[in-house]
């Protein structure tokens, strides 16, 4: 062996390195693509809890992925139009729930009077 070449045993080593970390990325890469992927699924069946859950999990294996980040952002924001939906609905009902009350407080002494004028 010459001096300046390297043991070839350190080179067999080294290249099991390059391709452990290379199998280990793309496993990284396939998980990321499947937490996406079923972040997507459940988001489209308005599971926005589960699929915020796979997002961050998408976003743990790329720590500052920007696609995992808007999908959470953009989910969040669903949900917070979501619930100021149901909070205007409810609104409505109660107020609507009122308005027939006080029509009712209204129409009742009317059929009251109305049916004793028929006895009369």
């Amino acid at each position: 062996m010459k001096p300046d070449q390297a043991d070839p045993k350190n080179q067999i080593i080294a290249i099991d390195k390059i391709l452990a970390d290379q199998q280990k990325a793309e496993q990284l890469e396939k998980d990321y693509q499947a937490f996406m992927k079923e972040g997507d699924d459940l988001k489209n069946i308005k599971d926005y809890t589960a699929a915020i859950d796979r997002y961050t999990k998408a976003l743990a294996l790329k720590p500052g992925d920007s696609a995992a980040t808007q999908k959470i952002n953009d989910i969040k924001k669903i949900q917070e139009e979501e619930q100021k939906q149901a909070q205007l609905e409810q609104q409505y009902k109660d107020y609507m729930a009122k308005v027939i009350s006080t029509s009712m407080q209204k129409i009742i002494p009317m059929q009251n009077v109305l049916s004793k004028k028929r006895m009369s």
